[in-house]
């Protein structure tokens, strides 16, 4: 493919590819994440034991970690089938971010 990296044509949907997977006969599960908690604790600062960052302190977040999303793989491996073509959505509990101490 010659489409430029940051078009559309370089990066199908993902309900395109879904859809092929689908269709393919190919066994799968899909973990759909969200934000990984990991990412988050590198990229803000802890201060005061709480987290802070450039997220207004009204916006709620779900959070998972990384080690969640290894367990559900995990187990999906082990009860090989029992989840076969479905899409699993993974989140965390909910919590809003503090604002910048000043």
């Amino acid at each position: 493919m010659n489409a430029p990296l940051h078009s559309s044509a370089a990066h199908p949907s993902p309900l395109s590819w879904q859809k092929a997977l689908k269709l393919s006969g190919i066994a799968f599960t899909i973990f759909r994440p969200v934000t990984f908690i990991e990412v988050w604790d590198r990229v803000h600062p802890v201060c005061n034991g709480r987290v802070v960052g450039m997220v207004p302190g009204d916006v709620e977040l779900q959070m998972l970690s990384t080690k969640d999303l290894g367990g559900a793989a995990a187990l999906s491996l082990i009860n090989k089938g029992k989840h076969n073509g479905e899409i699993i959505d993974l989140a965390g509990d909910g919590f809003f971010i503090e604002k910048e101490p000043k």
